[in-house]
């Protein structure tokens, strides 16, 4: 009998072109990643490269006649809360008209015959977007021919008089989810008094789990970062990177004539690790598209145009038709990331 040879061992090579698209998807969805991590960080303390010419947001407009773009049927997730479902799966609520300038909430005062301006003015309940939610698909680059690399939610609460929560959660699909697997969490808490929001708190959490707070103490006139050693300065009106919306959606209520087109609201913002007054700009009061063919009426604010000091770049889309939560909040960073939110609504 012949002697029994073992068989020798195969191995098995990649083509090249499969190492290479292996490397690529690998790389973008590090991207992926530092762009999750980075999502409300906008305001980095190094300036953009001097080549980078930052042109307008390109942005989905009725008048441009843009076919639909066609999305699968939201499906909820254990991280969103019960508000954010329902809002997945509901049509947006109407804003009823505000009340005349002169009326006053029951079982209040009447106001007098002189309207303060927001910077002295405290909201009452009937001027904030009030108890609720929106949900949230997540795209990496802007989200037209894209597919969502996460979904989450928007939510507002108020847990007792004079005082608001805010919170941002978002959860990675698909591959994204290998590389950022857990969520990412973003709270503001604070009160409500002259001047409209008054953040006290801000938190951060990355989906590696990195954690910032920044802490707003009004009696020392302070800014404390858990990320810096030195606290900044607060300025009147300061507000942090969730709170900023509603501040805008509250003032574009009382305040409509300081919205038209081509006007700017400056706002003091704490950023990352840096506090800085920003300039929001109206773009636009025009219909914007969203996944699925459906046309919200927005009014869009932008901090393009900056100038040499820019860090990045926000854009919101204040829905007319959903007391003015946003509709679209679009994130750049200076060196040309771009995470698109979009509100999610069935046709």
């Amino acid at each position: 009998m012949g002697r029994l040879v073992a068989p020798r061992s195969v191995s098995v090579r990649l083509p090249f072109a499969w190492k290479r698209a292996a490397a690529v998807v690998l790389v973008a969805h590090l991207f992926i990643l530092f762009g999750l991590e980075t999502l409300l960080g906008l305001f980095s303390p190094q300036p953009p490269p001097a080549q980078l010419q930052m042109g307008p947001v390109s942005f989905q407009m009725l008048s441009e006649r843009a076919p639909p773009i066609q999305s699968p049927t939201p499906q909820p997730f254990p991280g969103l809360s019960q508000i954010a479902q329902q809002n997945m799966l509901s049509p947006p609520v109407s804003v009823q008209a505000p009340p005349p300038a002169d009326a006053s909430p029951a079982g209040q005062p009447p106001a007098s015959g002189v309207q303060k301006s927001s910077a002295e003015r405290t909201p009452r309940p009937d001027e904030l977007p009030g108890v609720g939610g929106v949900a949230l698909s997540v795209f990496f680059g802007d989200h037209a021919g894209n597919t969502p690399i996460a979904k989450g939610s928007i939510e507002i609460s108020f847990p007792s008089e004079g005082r608001y929560q805010i919170r941002l959660l978002t959860k990675a699909l698909g591959w994204a989810a290998m590389f950022a697997p857990n969520p990412l969490f973003a709270e503001t808490v604070g009160r409500i008094g002259p001047g409209g929001l008054q953040p006290e708190r801000y938190t951060h959490r990355s989906p590696r789990g990195r954690e910032e707070v920044s802490t707003f103490d009004y009696d020392t006139g302070k800014v404390i970062y858990s990320s810096l050693k030195e606290p900044l300065p607060l300025e009147k009106g300061i507000q942090d990177r969730l709170s900023f919306m509603i501040q805008l959606a509250w003032m574009l209520k009382i305040e409509p004539e300081r919205f038209a087109v081509g006007e700017s609201i400056l706002l003091p913002m704490a950023g990352r690790n840096k506090v800085e007054k920003v300039n929001f700009t109206v773009i636009s009061e025009s219909d914007i598209v969203l996944p699925g063919g459906v046309i919200v009426p927005a009014i869009h604010l932008s901090t393009y145009g900056r100038g040499e000091r820019v860090r990045g770049q926000i854009d919101v889309w204040l829905d007319r038709t959903d007391r003015l939560l946003p509709v679209r909040i679009r994130f750049e960073e200076a060196r040309g990331q771009v995470l698109d939110l979009l509100a999610v609504r069935n046709p």
